[in-house]
């Protein structure tokens, strides 16, 4: 990491700004990296800390998709904030102003430059507390790893769509989602065990262990009033050939009462010259599919309840 010190006049006197820079050879083409770095709402699936990434309105002045708030979590710890970018694609540079719930935020520009045939240099030059040296070093990284990954054909996005009718209340089915230790009673053919840590309301950090003996690791995030539920996988230990997996259940207004929605992404890696990973959407649809069978059926018996 290079530290340079600046200054800049400002009316009422000299100020000294001190700027960070990082840079890292990336032998991946530049579009493919200032793809990655562009489409914030994919970061989830592709890079570490990220849980959620919701575009919003923007202010005015401001073009389409700059302004996003971001959810993640380091340490077991949730943070939030409001990302505004200016996107300069032919120049193929981002400059982002990050604004957090306490009104603490920073400011900085992410760079691409191109080197060399299928190569370039990431860079990103922030003012230093912003994030701390290692975020931005793993960040780095991991935007250089998918950026390699992606361009040696080795990682494909699948994703899929159930649509579950409910009968009965539908925050009941959400319940059932939001309270997933009691997903091993109801689920027990996909989830023998779940410990949930909730540090902040809303937020959780789900631990499931399967019949399979596998044990993964979530963040969660519970949107009652919106009827939503979304979540990230973090940790590797879920199932095989799936390098990242993100979700999201909804409940929805259908033609004939209300419906459970459930989306989930998978980022598959396939190294050359890998055998087939086996069905991996495959075997988390199987998953999503009977909790949200059991979902439908705890909707049913608190309407029963309620007659």
């Amino acid at each position: 990491m290079t530290v340079v010190e600046r200054e800049r006049v400002v009316e009422r006197g000299r100020v000294r700004e001190r700027r960070a820079e990082e840079r890292v050879p990336v032998a991946a083409s530049a579009a493919t990296v200032y793809g990655i770095l562009a489409d914030v709402t994919e970061w989830p699936l592709l890079l570490p800390y990220v849980v959620h990434a919701e575009p919003l309105p923007p202010c005015a002045g401001d073009s389409p998709g700059t302004r996003t708030r971001i959810w993640a979590v380091r340490d077991g710890e949730f943070v939030r904030w409001v990302s505004r970018r200016r996107y300069d694609p032919e120049r193929r540079r981002i400059g982002f102003a990050c604004t957090a719930a306490d009104g603490t935020g920073g400011d900085g520009v992410w760079t691409v430059t191109p080197h060399g045939d299928g190569r370039c240099v990431l860079g990103v030059r922030h003012r230093p507390g912003l994030l701390p040296a290692a975020v931005v070093d793993r960040l780095l990284r991991a935007v250089r790893e998918r950026a390699e990954e992606r361009d040696r054909g080795e990682l494909t996005v699948s994703r899929f769509t159930q649509v579950t009718p409910l009968q009965g209340p539908p925050e009941a089915a959400l319940d059932f989602l939001y309270r997933a230790e009691g997903w091993p009673g109801r689920a027990g053919e996909v989830v023998r065990a779940a410990e949930v840590d909730e540090p902040v309301p809303g937020a959780q950090l789900l631990t499931l262990r399967t019949p399979h003996g596998r044990t993964t690791r979530s963040a969660r995030l519970c949107f009652p009033h919106a009827g939503r539920l979304v979540h990230r996988q973090t940790s590797a230990g879920g199932v095989p050939g799936a390098a990242g997996h993100t979700g999201e259940w909804t409940v929805l207004p259908g033609a004939r009462g209300a419906v459970l929605r459930a989306r989930h992404s998978v980022l598959l890696h396939r190294p050359r010259g890998a055998g087939d990973p086996g069905d991996v959407t495959g075997e988390l649809a199987r998953t999503a599919r009977v909790l949200a069978d059991a979902a439908r059926r705890r909707a049913s018996s608190a309407g029963v309840r309620m007659l």
